[in-house]
């Protein structure tokens, strides 16, 4: 499934994953602070991109190829202890798309994602509430919806094994 400014939700939680592993990388040199025996180090991004996406009809609103910008940006924190690796976010997402017809879509999305690598498992847990509102191309209202989802990425390294699941996953249109 596709939703309106986003990557399919399994690529979009593996991109995350791979995305909080970079962000230790890339953050290792940043400031932080030792608590407790722990490094804690607090991060920020914002990206801004064009996405021109395929849709599917949804809510009666007819499905399309709609063309806009999309920002995301975030915060969170790296919690690094001789136990592993923790990683609190809060990451959001807005967007303007539009349809061929010159309608288009204005949405939010809010995530508090967690990333734990402990061991040889770790777990990516993803939780998105993406409200959205549908306009017609003067500018009235046509509609709502509303994606409420919760997913897991787990990965052992010893077994090399990958395993996903959809907690919930359910839309609400108004």
């Amino acid at each position: 499934m596709r939703t309106i400014g986003h990557r399919p939700k399994r690529r979009r939680a593996w991109i995350g994953l791979v995305g909080a592993a970079a962000t230790l990388a890339a953050l290792a040199g940043a400031s932080s602070v030792l608590a407790a025996g722990a490094t804690i180090t607090d991060y920020a991004y914002s990206s801004t991109y064009t996405t021109s996406d395929p849709q599917d009809a949804v809510c009666a609103i007819p499905g399309a190829v709609l063309t806009g910008t999309v920002t995301e940006f975030g915060h969170g924190q790296i919690i690094e202890s001789d136990r592993g690796v923790t990683v609190h976010s809060d990451d959001e997402m807005t967007y303007h798309l539009v349809f061929p017809d010159g309608s288009y879509v204005d949405g939010y999305a809010l995530s508090h994602a967690t990333f734990n690598a402990h061991g040889s498992v770790t777990i990516y847990t993803d939780p998105v509430v993406e409200p959205r509102t549908y306009y017609a191309a003067d500018g009235q209202p046509i509609g709502t919806l509303i994606i409420h989802y919760i997913g897991h990425i787990t990965y052992d390294s010893l077994t090399d094994k990958v395993s996903s699941s959809v907690d919930r996953f359910f839309v609400t249109c108004t």
